[in-house]
């Protein structure tokens, strides 16, 4: 038989408050738009984000800088072998 005790339950409802209160006082991603929890953020032109959206976004800009090289050593190639 399951027994209910009172002060176990006002002790778990004022910790999720603390808790609420926390997260708030958080910033939040710009990305995701979650509050950022760890201790790091990074500022971007885009603004703050949390660690798993900067990586993310780092990736991409990574991708965007290697195709903008190869596109322009293509056009390099291709001018001289013409």
């Amino acid at each position: 038989m399951t027994q209910h005790y009172d002060g176990n339950l006002a002790a778990l409802e004022a910790h999720d408050r603390a808790m609420d209160a926390w997260l708030d006082s958080r910033p939040v991603c710009t990305c995701c738009q979650e509050p950022i929890q760890d201790e790091k953020c990074y500022e971007t032109e885009r603004g703050l984000m949390c660690e798993w959206c900067a990586k993310e976004y780092a990736l991409d800009l990574a991708e965007e800088f290697v195709k903008d090289c190869m596109d322009d050593w293509r056009q390099d190639t291709e001018r001289y072998i013409e």
